[in-house]
């Protein structure tokens, strides 16, 4: 029964387009539903295309290593999205190990009988890397993609990581390394 009524609905939809008055709009219809199904077909290849294949670059710029700073691939993402939740990520590890590496250095200090602070020699290892891990962040500044952090000798060492497309190389056209 109700592939009958299937059928008859098909049946009547044909047999309203082969009439010669309705047979121009079941034509120009059938035209336009093709026409609009390439379009969004290319509308979303291309949409497709422009999400792909994004490059995280890291700019670093330390006066200790090199005195105009550094351009260098992190890695390659299929979404731009993808790419810049990485380039937040990358600037918030870098956070994490510089304040673990101050952190740890002051609790082995501390350890091994020395006192991390002069004025405070009653510290334990766990307060002095507390204590290093708080001066340490008062000193680095992170947002997104960005990581900076104020050295001794005034300088800052820092860290802009930034998503391009894979067809962009921002050490320009041989891939030098500079500005």
């Amino acid at each position: 029964m109700i592939r009958t009524a299937i059928d008859r609905s098909t049946h009547q939809r044909l047999t309203q387009c082969s009439r010669v008055g309705v047979a121009r709009n079941c034509r120009a219809n059938a035209l336009r539903n093709i026409v609009l199904s390439v379009l969004v077909l290319t509308g979303l290849t291309t949409a497709a295309a422009a999400d792909r294949a994004w490059v995280l670059w890291v700019y670093i710029t330390d006066s200790r290593a090199f005195s105009t700073g550094e351009w260098r691939v992190v890695e390659e993402y299929d979404h731009l999205a993808d790419c810049r939740n990485a380039a937040a990520a990358n600037a918030q590890g870098k956070r994490e190990a510089y304040l673990g590496i101050r952190g740890d250095a002051a609790f082995n200090v501390v350890k091994g009988g020395t006192p991390w602070d002069p004025k405070r020699p009653s510290l334990t290892p766990e307060q002095a890397r507390a204590e290093a891990r708080r001066d340490t962040d008062s000193l680095i500044t992170v947002r997104d993609g960005y990581f900076e952090m104020r050295i001794k000798s005034g300088r800052p060492l820092v860290f802009d990581h930034v998503c391009l497309p894979n067809t962009v190389d921002p050490r320009g056209p041989d891939g030098a390394t500079g500005d």
